[in-house]
């Protein structure tokens, strides 16, 4: 293993046995969920728009639209299946959020926009590797004054345990921390398919003791990965799972 990514470090959490499937044996995916389409689409219509401030280069909503469904398009290259929500009932949902997200960006000073790192997994106050290997990523956007906002989409609010526990913002902050020397203000701003879609902006921190908490889970999760700890995880999110099938038929030989 060269490296690990927060990403990699979410699937796992997860699911272990997706995990094996995508990153141990490099199994393509033979659909690509919707949701997972609609999530793509809609960051990479966010990047552009932070690019664009990044620049001072002011783009209209309709522009912004427009890469979203150019976007779009592009995801269903690959065979696309909807659960629950038609093409359109999403292309809807996507307009009225990022419509919402122009408007919020107006006084964004954006410095970044999925901006990558890499870092090694050391202990913050001995310098003492955790891990052998570096943990990369991407900050969706980093804005001034030393914020980082993490996009998500969701059907649902998010409840105060999610967002204290979500893995992939105590790596950011713990990254952006080694990188910068400063503390990150943290943000997770879900974007919500319901309904009547809107924008949900949580902010949260990562104090020393959640930081180490999250590197000895990374730890952890390294050295089951190398001992090929590769378990189901069996729940609501089968129902989406590109390798639902594949897992049913893993059984004792």
């Amino acid at each position: 293993m060269e490296h690990l990514s927060s990403s990699q470090i979410s699937l796992y959490l997860q699911c272990p046995r997706k995990y094996s499937f995508r990153y141990i044996d490099c199994i393509e995916p033979p659909f690509k969920s919707a949701a997972v389409a609609f999530g793509s689409a809609l960051h990479s219509a966010v990047a552009y728009l932070g690019e664009a401030k990044m620049n001072r280069n002011e783009i209209n909503a309709g522009k912004l639209l427009s890469v979203f469904r150019a976007d779009w398009e592009a995801q269903k290259c690959d065979k696309i299946v909807f659960n629950g929500e038609s093409e359109e009932e999403l292309l809807s949902k996507g307009v009225a959020l990022l419509k919402q997200i122009h408007e919020e960006a107006v006084n964004w000073k954006v410095r970044g926009a999925e901006v990558p790192f890499q870092v090694p997994i050391i202990d913050p106050s001995t310098g003492e590797v955790i891990v052998p290997v570096n943990i990369m990523g991407f900050f969706d956007l980093v804005i001034e004054p030393d914020t980082i906002i993490e996009l998500k989409t969701s059907v649902r609010k998010w409840d105060e345990e999610s967002i204290k526990n979500n893995i992939q913002v105590s790596i950011y902050g713990y990254a952006y921390k080694l990188l910068s020397g400063r503390d990150a203000n943290l943000q997770i701003k879900v974007l919500l398919k319901q309904r009547n879609p809107r924008i949900e902006t949580y902010p949260t921190t990562r104090l020393d003791d959640a930081t180490r908490w999250c590197l000895n889970l990374i730890r952890e999760i390294y050295e089951s990965i190398e001992k090929g700890a590769f378990h189901p995880t069996p729940g609501w999110m089968c129902a989406d799972c590109e390798y639902a099938e594949l897992c049913k038929r893993k059984t004792l030989k």
